[in-house]
């Protein structure tokens, strides 16, 4: 099947058209309108609820409502891998009646296709941080956290002189002073700048804000594309790997989705989070199960300090660089030893 156009798609269309990834109700689709060239996961763009008939593109930003309305039964070929497939053969179970449509799906597509205009406003009201008046957010990088200008440039980091979202409430606070913050651009499968993480440069509360969660910030361009990638949690912990030459993508914090992990399936991967916290250590041990599950090589990166960004800022980059380079070394030596 080819491309379809205008915004009309039901379940089959998506079906004919790829592979659907997934056994929950939100699942994972290659999108028949964009197209692209290659059909894996890690290009299943198209997000849709099998339950609500939801859908919506990451990367052409088309949005909608399954022709079927989707309602969840027993007997949905959609739904492999659940109770339907797992009866025992023999076995008569009466089907399930149908649920009563849902009404939040107009809602939903509504909320949806606000956020997305408010997301867009808010990076086109954000200034390049090497614009002239983007200087309150530069001078904190490059100061208050030793991160090369250059660097955060490549990385296309922003600068906004009054970020507000709230999750319910979109870019609708009112009153309050005005608080300036550094905005990094995530994506998410391929698509660029779906969701905003924001890290304001005062010492007010709170420190950061994020519009979404399940997309990375690229610190080092062609990162997700190199042969060893390296995870951080944050935005600045990243820029931080990335000064080092490392290329370095920021998770948002302690969370990944699958389409990250099938996407560095083969590859070497080091893992640069925080040290110091059980909790951390055993979302290692989470995120280095699923990477040797998809066939990727997982590596933990260790550094005097437990936060990268702080032991740059302790130490300078020339000898930041020379520590992580040993850090890597050390990881080299034992693989030969093993």
């Amino acid at each position: 099947m080819g491309p379809v156009s205008g915004t009309d798609l039901s379940l089959a269309d998506l079906e004919r058209y790829g592979r659907i990834w997934g056994s929950s109700a939100e699942r994972r689709a290659l999108c028949p309108f964009c197209d692209h060239p290659r059909r894996d996961y890690a290009h299943a763009t198209l997000a849709v609820n099998v339950d609500t008939g939801v859908w919506h593109c990451h990367r052409c930003d088309r949005s909608g409502l399954v022709e079927e309305r989707r309602v969840a039964r027993d007997d949905d070929p959609l739904r492999s891998g659940s109770r339907s497939t797992k009866r025992r053969r023999g076995s008569r179970q009466p089907k399930s009646a149908p649920s009563a449509p849902t009404t939040s799906t107009a809602d939903e597509i509504a909320q949806l296709a606000d956020k997305r205009h408010t997301l867009r406003r808010l990076w086109d009201e954000s200034l390049p941080i090497a614009d002239h008046a983007a200087a309150p957010g530069a001078a904190y990088l490059a100061i208050a956290r030793s991160i090369p200008r250059g660097l955060a440039q490549a990385a296309q980091v922003r600068y906004h002189p009054d970020f507000r979202w709230k999750r319910d409430k979109p870019h609708t606070w009112t009153g309050g002073p005005s608080r300036g913050a550094v905005v990094f651009p995530m994506t998410r499968g391929g698509a660029v700048g779906i969701d905003l993480e924001a890290r304001y440069i005062d010492t007010g509360t709170p420190k950061s804000r994020s519009t979404g969660k399940g997309g990375v910030f690229v610190a080092l361009p062609g990162a997700l594309e190199a042969k060893t990638v390296t995870l951080c949690e944050g935005p600045i912990t990243a820029l931080s790997a990335a000064a080092a030459g490392l290329a370095a993508v920021a998770l948002g914090g302690q969370r990944w989705s699958p389409w990250l992990i099938a996407r560095l399936a083969g590859r070497d991967v080091i893992i640069a989070f925080d040290e110091g916290e059980q909790a951390t250590e055993a979302k290692v041990a989470a995120l280095t199960a699923e990477l040797f599950d998809a066939g990727a090589r997982p590596f933990r990166l260790r550094l005097p300090a437990g936060d990268l960004n702080d032991r740059l800022k302790e130490i300078g980059l020339v000898a930041f660089k020379r520590e992580v380079d040993a850090a890597l070394s050390a990881i080299a030596r034992g693989l030969e030893e093993r």
